[in-house]
C-alpha cells in the first residue's frame, strides 16, 4: 500500500509540472484505407516526393491497421505514416535509389527540446542488396537540401546517442528513439523523416506518435537503476537467494563508469562493477544476491557509485532459522545432491531460489527422484517449494506425486499430488504429513510415464523443486559418508601428468574434504590431507610419466573425519614429449594424439575433438580438423600438447591453421593471402588463444575473434609464431576456446607444424598446375590463383623465373621482393602454339639468397584441325558463346532454385543453355562435378512444361573422319528418390549454314534417353560425321524432357577431323625421301611411334593421326586417318 501512495504522489507531481509540447501527432485521421492525404491528423504537415507514380505506398501516405484484427505490423493505435518500395527488382516500378520525405509543421524551438517517435522497419534493411535507411533532418530556413541529419538507421552511433542499442535492426520490432534537438535552440525548424533507398529494391517504413517536447539535456553520464528497492522474502540461516534482475542505464552522455558498490553485509552482485563502461543508453543486467547467515543484514541499502553520481537500492529480508530436525536443500551446489537419487531429473539453472532447482519435466518413462534416508519413528513432515509450468490450454494430464517408501524403497504410498487446476504457474509452497515409520523411509517426488500417439506426447507439465526441508535425515548429527569418484575413473589410464584434476561427487553431511595422493600404500608420499574445503575438486600440478597413483577423499564436519574413504587410482601416460623436427600433426586419427590433454567445460562437459566429417581439404590434401562445439556464454574448453624441448642452436617456428568457427562453416581461402581479422578485445561472441607454457606459466602469443563480413563467411586463418625467444626451452601448447555468448559457434584448428625458422623458406599454395587441352595456337592464363608464401626470417627478393620450354610463362618477374611472413600472388600461361603434345616442365623461381622453389607445371596442346569447348572462361582460346548458337524452342523460364546457396545464372529467365561454375562459394554447389575445371553447361526444364534446348556449332568443314564428341549426364542420380523422367539428348547436322532452324536439320544421333549414373559420372558419347565428307556443316545438340523443374549437364564438347584435318598417306609418301626421320602422334598429342620412312605408319593402329617428318633441313606436320 505504502508503495501505492508513492506511486500516486509521483503521478501527482508529474501532472502539477507537466513538460511543454509543441507537437503531438499519432497519425489518427479517421482513415480506414491507403490515403495520400492527409497523412497526419494535425495541420502543416507536408510531403516531397521524387516517386510520380500512380502506387499510393510508394509516397509516404496514412496507412490503416485496426488493432483488434492486425497482422502484427501497427506501432499504436489504428492509424500510422508509411512508405515502402519496390520488393523484387522484376516489379520496375516504385525502384530506387531515391529518397521520400514526410516534413512536420514548423517548430519554434525557443527552449531545449527533444524528437520522439516509433518507427518499424523490415529485417532486410541490413542486407547488402536491400539495404535502405530512415534518416531524421532538420531542416532550416526551408532549406532542404542543406538539412543536417540527425538521425539513422545505418549508423550505429546516432543510433545509440538516441537510445537504440541495437544494431543492426534484423527484426520487425517496433524502436522509440530520443532524439536531442538543443544544438537548434532558438530557430524555427521543420523535421524531415526520409525513406531512403539505397538499391533498387527495399521494404516498408512505418512511423508513429511524432512527439517534439521540452525537456532539460545531460550534461555527463547519468545512472539510472529500474528500481530502488528489493525484498528477498522470508529466507533461511544458510540460504543464498538472488533479486528480481535489475538494470543499470546511461541515460546521460559520455561513458558512465562504476567506481564501487557499498553493500549491507550478506549482500553481493553478479556483476564486476570495475567492467561496467556504459555508452550512452547503454546498460548492464545483474542481480543482487543475499545469502542468509547469524551475522547478516536482514535490512540496508546497496549504493552503487559512479562517474555520474550514485544510485541506491534498498534491501530487506526476513531471516528465519531452519526449524529442529530438518535439513534444508537447495540444489544449488550439485546435482543429484549427497544422499539423493536421480532417475530422469535433470539440475535446471530457472530456480525459485539461489542458482539451481531440480527439474521434473516429464519422459516416455516414469522418472523420480529420491531423497536421503530418512527416521519417521517419530513421525515427520516435507516443506517444499515448488512452480508447475504448463503453457498449454487444456491442463496437464498427469500429476506429478510425493511418495513415502517405509521399507527401505521397495514399496511405495502417495501422500501428496499437484493440483493442475488451482497450482499452475506460479510458485507455492507445500506442506506434507509424512506419518510414521521407522529409520528406513524414503521420500520421493514421482513424474508418471507420458503417453503418446500419432499426434505427438499428451499434455505435460514441466515440475520445479526447490527449498525442501527434510525432516530427520539419519545421519544428520554424525560424521560425513563417502565422497563418490568421477575424475579420473577408478582404473583410468593413460592421465596426462600435468595438471592433473581429480573431482568428486559429494558426501553426505561434509562441511570440507581432505584430499591424499601417492604411490605407496598410505596414499600420501605426493598429497597429504590437503583440506581443500567445501570445494569438489583439487589439481595435482606435477606427477611422473608412466606411473601409478592412489588418491582418497576424505569428508569431514563438526563432528570429525569420515571414519571410511575409498581408495581409488590411476595411471599417467608414457611420455610422449618431442626432440625430433619437423614436427607435424594433420589429425588423421579420430583419436586426439598421445601425449595431448583435454580440459571439458563446465557446462555439457563439452570438449576438442577430432572432426573427420568435416575436414580440411585443399589442393589435394585432406586434414582432420580438431574442433570445439559451441559452449555456453561464459564457459571454456582447451587442448594442450605435450611436452617440446626446442632446440638451443636453432630459431624455431610454430604454424598452424585455425578459426573462430565450426568447420563445416569455415572457407579455404585458395591464395592463403586472407588475413585474420580481429576485433579488439573480440567479437563478443567468442575467441579463441594460443598459449604457450614455458618457465611455468602460461602465456597467450596469438588470438582469433573476428567479426562476420558482409557475406557471412569466415576463413581459415594460417598463423606462424617465432619461437626464438624461447630456444633451448622446454615448452607446451595450448588452444583455448572462450564463449562470451549464447550465440558462440565454435572453434577449430588443423595442420601444426614445429620446424626450423629458416632465413630463406618459401612455398607455393598449390603443388602443381595442369592447364588442361588448349586448342591449335592458343592460350590458358590461369590468373592469379597462384600464391608465392615467404616462410622465411628474412625478405626473399626474386632472381629469376625459368621454364625448359616456351610453352609457359609467369607473372612473377626479376626484382619482385616478397616480405617476411607475405605472399606474392602471381598467374601463370600455358600457350599451345604449334607443339601439338602433351607438355610437362618445372617453373623454378631463384632468389638473391640462392635459395630456390620449383612449381610442376603441364598442359595439352591440341593438333590443328580439333575444335575443344570446355565452358571456362577462357578468352585466350575459342569462346563457346561466340562459336555456338542457341535456340529456346520451348520458351518456358527456366527453373528456379529455392535453394539460397545456389547460384544459377540463368534461374527463372528464359534461355536454351548457359555456362555455370561449380563452385559453393558462387555457384552450383558442387552439384555438377564437371569433367574438367569448374565449369560446364547446364540446360533447364520449365517449371511447368517440358523442355527443348537446341545448342548449334559454327560451320565447319567435315573430312572423312569427323566426329562430334562430348559428355552429358542427368542431375538426377541411381541413388535418387523417386527421380523425375530421365533427360533426352539427340545430335543433328545441317548443311544450311545461314540462320538454320530446327527443321533445317538432320539426326546423326537418334533420340537417346541418358541413364541414371552415380554421382558425379558423366555419360560420354561420340557421333561420326565422316558422311559429310567435304561438306560445310554445322552441329546441333538437341536436349530434350519431359520433367518440368530439371536440369541437365553437358561437358568437353570436341569436334575434330574438319577443316581439312585428313591428308592422304600418298601425299606424304611422295613429300619425302626413304629416310626420313618420322614421328607420329595421337590427336591428343602424345607420340605412339617414331622411326625411318612410311612404313613407322605400319606399327599403329586405326585412328587419327599426326604425322611430323624431318626430311633434311624441310619439317612437314600431317593429319593421317588409318
Amino acid at each position: 500500500m505504502k508503495k501505492f501512495y508513492l506511486a500516486l504522489l509521483g503521478l501527482a507531481l508529474a501532472a502539477s509540472a507537466p513538460a511543454q509540447t509543441i507537437l503531438d501527432e499519432d497519425f489518427e485521421t479517421g482513415n480506414t484505407g491507403e490515403n495520400p492525404t492527409p497523412v497526419a491528423k494535425g495541420a502543416g504537415w507536408t510531403t516531397v516526393n521524387s516517386y510520380t507514380g500512380n502506387v499510393t505506398k510508394y509516397n509516404w501516405y496514412n496507412y490503416y491497421d485496426k488493432q483488434t484484427d492486425s497482422n502484427g505490423n501497427v506501432i499504436s493505435t489504428n492509424n500510422y505514416a508509411s512508405v515502402t518500395g519496390s520488393m523484387f527488382t522484376s516489379d520496375t516500378e516504385g525502384q530506387g535509389p531515391r529518397e521520400e520525405i514526410l516534413l512536420t509543421p514548423e517548430l519554434n524551438l525557443n527552449d531545449t527540446y527533444q524528437l520522439q517517435f516509433s518507427f518499424k522497419v523490415s529485417p532486410i534493411n541490413s542486407y547488402d542488396n536491400t539495404r535502405y535507411d530512415l534518416q531524421v533532418r532538420v531542416v532550416e530556413n526551408d532549406n532542404l537540401a542543406g538539412a543536417e541529419t540527425v538521425f539513422s538507421i545505418q549508423n550505429q552511433k546516432m543510433m545509440r546517442d538516441a537510445g537504440i542499442t541495437v544494431f543492426p535492426i534484423t527484426t520487425w520490432d517496433s524502436y522509440t528513439p530520443r532524439i536531442d534537438l538543443s544544438d537548434f535552440r532558438g530557430s524555427k525548424v521543420k523535421i524531415a523523416f526520409v525513406y531512403k533507398m539505397l538499391h533498387e529494391t527495399a521494404n516498408s517504413l512505418d512511423i508513429d506518435d511524432v512527439v517534439v517536447k521540452k525537456f532539460t539535456p545531460a550534461t555527463g553520464p547519468v545512472p539510472t537503476l529500474s528500481m530502488n528497492r528489493y525484498n528477498f522474502g522470508s529466507v533461511y540461516v544458510g540460504e543464498r537467494v538472488y533479486s528480481d534482475v535489475l538494470t543499470l542505464t546511461n541515460t546521460g552522455k559520455d561513458v558512465l563508469k562504476v567506481t564501487g558498490i557499498d553493500f549491507p553485509a550478506g549482500v553481493s552482485a553478479t556483476f564486476d562493477p570495475a567492467s561496467v563502461n556504459l555508452e550512452r543508453y547503454a546498460s548492464v543486467d545483474f542481480q543482487l544476491c543475499y545469502e542468509a547467515s547469524m551475522t547478516s543484514a536482514a535490512s540496508g541499502n546497496a549504493v552503487i557509485h559512479t562517474n555520474g553520481g550514485d544510485v541506491t537500492v534498498a534491501l530487506s529480508a526476513s531471516k528465519q532459522l531452519i526449524p529442529d530436525g530438518y535439513t534444508l536443500e537447495t540444489f544449488n551446489d550439485y546435482f543429484p545432491p549427497a544422499g539423493w537419487t536421480s532417475n530422469g531429473w535433470a539440475w535446471s539453472s530457472r530456480p525459485i531460489e539461489g542458482e539451481h532447482s531440480a527439474l521434473g519435466s516429464g519422459d516416455y518413462n516414469t522418472t523420480s527422484l529420491r531423497s536421503p534416508r530418512i527416521d519417521l519413528t517419530e513421525g515427520g513432515k516435507l516443506i517444499f517449494s515448488y512452480y508447475n509450468s504448463y503453457d498449454g490450454e487444456t491442463g496437464p494430464e498427469y500429476d506429478i506425486n510425493v511418495q513415502v517408501s517405509y521399507d527401505g524403497g521397495d514399496n511405495w504410498v502417495t501422500k501428496w499430488t499437484s493440483d493442475w487446476q488451482n497450482g499452475l504457474n506460479k510458485i507455492l509452497t507445500a506442506e506434507v504429513d509424512l506419518g510414521y515409520g521407522d529409520d528406513q523411509c524414503y521420500v520421493r517426488w514421482m513424474y508418471p510415464a507420458v503417453e503418446t500417439d500419432d499426434y505427438g506426447a499428451a499434455e505435460h507439465s514441466a515440475f520445479t523443486l526447490d527449498r525442501v526441508l527434510l525432516p530427520n535425515v539419519v545421519g544428520a548429527d554424525g560424521v560425513p559418508t563417502r565422497a563418490t569418484v568421477l575424475s579420473p575413473a577408478n582404473g583410468a589410464t593413460g592421465v596426462y601428468p600435468k595438471d592433473v584434476v581429480l573431482t568428486w561427487g559429494p558426501a553426505q553431511f561434509a562441511k570440507g574434504y581432505k584430499v591424499y595422493v601417492g604411490t605407496n600404500t598410505e596414499v600420501n608420499d605426493l598429497v597429504n590431507g590437503v583440506d581443500v574445503g567445501n570445494a569438489l575438486t583439487y589439481t595435482v600440478p606435477v606427477c611422473d610419466y608412466e606411473t601409478k597413483y592412489f588418491w582418497k577423499i576424505v569428508g569431514y564436519n563438526d563432528k570429525g573425519d569420515a571414519t571410511s574413504a575409498p581408495r581409488w587410482n590411476f595411471t599417467t601416460q608414457p611420455d610422449a614429449s618431442v626432440t625430433d623436427y619437423p614436427y607435424e600433426q594433420n589429425f588423421l586419427s579420430e583419436e586426439i594424439p598421445t601425449g595431448w590433454a583435454l580440459t571439458r567445460s563446465q557446462t555439457y562437459d563439452r570438449a576438442w575433438y577430432v572432426n573427420s566429417i568435416h575436414k580440411y581439404e585443399h589442393d589435394g590434401k585432406s586434414y582432420g580438423v580438431l574442433t570445439s562445439q559451441w559452449l555456453d556464454g561464459g564457459d571454456s574448453n582447451a587442448v594442450m600438447t605435450q611436452e617440446f624441448q626446442l632446440p638451443a642452436d636453432k630459431n624455431m617456428c610454430i604454424s598452424f591453421i585455425w578459426g573462430d568457427e565450426h568447420p563445416a562453416d569455415l572457407v579455404v581461402d585458395p591464395t592463403g593471402m586472407v588475413q585474420k581479422n580481429n576485433v579488439v578485445p573480440n567479437n563478443g561472441i567468442s575467441y579463441n588463444n594460443f598459449d604457450i607454457y614455458v618457465d611455468g606459466a602460461w602465456t597467450t602469443l596469438s588470438t582469433i575473434s573476428e567479426p562476420r563480413n558482409e557475406s557471412g563467411t569466415k576463413y581459415w586463418i594460417n598463423e606462424k609464431i617465432d619461437l626464438a625467444p624461447y630456444k633451448g626451452k622446454k615448452v607446451q601448447f595450448r588452444w583455448a576456446h572462450y564463449s562470451l555468448s549464447n550465440s558462440d559457434d565454435g572453434g577449430s584448428l588443423t595442420h601444426i607444424v614445429i620446424d626450423e625458422n629458416k632465413s630463406s623458406s618459401a612455398s607455393f599454395n598449390l603443388s602443381s598446375w595442369d592447364a588442361g587441352k588448349v586448342n591449335y595456337d592458343k592460350a590458358i592464363n590461369s590468373g592469379d590463383i597462384f600464391t608465392l608464401h615467404n616462410q622465411g626470417a628474412d625478405a626473399l627478393k626474386v632472381k629469376s623465373v625459368t621454364f625448359s620450354t616456351p610453352n609457359f610463362e609467369s607473372s612473377i618477374k626479376a626484382g619482385d621482393v616478397i616480405a617476411t611472413g607475405e605472399g606474392k600472388q602471381f598467374s601463370l600461361q600455358f600457350n599451345a602454339g604449334e607443339t601439338s603434345a602433351k607438355v610437362t616442365d618445372n617453373m623454378t623461381v631463384e632468389f638473391e639468397s640462392g635459395y630456390s622453389v620449383s612449381l610442376p607445371v603441364s598442359g595439352e596442346a591440341l593438333a590443328k584441325g580439333i575444335y575443344y569447348y570446355s565452358f571456362e572462361p577462357n578468352p585466350l582460346d575459342y569462346e563457346w558463346d561466340k562459336d555456338f548458337d542457341m535456340i529456346d524452342v520451348d520458351r518456358g523460364a527456366n527453373y528456379s532454385f529455392s535453394s539460397y546457396w545456389v547460384y544459377y545464372s540463368a534461374d527463372g529467365i528464359r534461355g536454351a543453355f548457359s555456362a555455370e561454375n561449380d563452385s559453393k562459394e558462387h555457384g552450383m554447389y558442387g552439384m555438377m562435378k564437371p569433367v574438367s575445371g569448374l565449369w560446364a553447361l547446364v540446360a533447364s526444364s520449365p517449371e511447368a512444361s517440358n523442355a527443348d534446348n537446341w545448342i548449334i556449332s559454327k560451320s565447319v568443314k567435315a573430312t572423312g573422319h569427323a566426329k562430334f564428341d562430348f559428355y552429358a549426364r542427368n542431375w538426377e542420380t541411381v541413388n535418387s528418390v523417386l527421380p523425375d523422367p530421365k533427360h533426352h539428348v539427340t545430335v543433328l547436322v545441317t548443311e544450311k549454314l545461314d540462320n538454320p532452324q530446327p527443321a533445317d536439320f538432320t539426326a546423326v544421333m537418334k533420340d537417346t534417353e541418358m541413364p541414371f549414373l552415380d554421382e558425379g559420372e558423366w555419360n560420354h558419347y561420340e557421333v561420326d560425321l565422316s558422311a559429310y565428307e567435304n561438306k560445310n556443316i554445322r552441329i546441333a545438340l538437341r536436349h530434350t524432357t519431359t520433367s518440368p523443374s530439371n536440369l541437365a549437364f553437358f561437358d568437353d564438347f570436341t569436334i575434330s577431323g574438319v577443316d581439312g584435318y585428313v591428308e592422304a598417306i600418298d601425299d606424304v609418301n611422295a613429300d619425302m625421301s626413304a629416310d626420313a626421320r618420322v614421328e607420329v602422334f595421337n590427336i591428343s598429342g602424345i607420340k605412339v611411334a617414331e622411326g625411318r620412312g612410311l612404313s613407322v605408319l605400319d606399327t599403329v593402329g586405326h585412328g587419327f593421326f599426326v604425322v611430323r617428318v624431318t626430311d633434311g633441313n624441310t619439317v612437314k606436320a600431317y593429319r593421317v586417318a588409318r
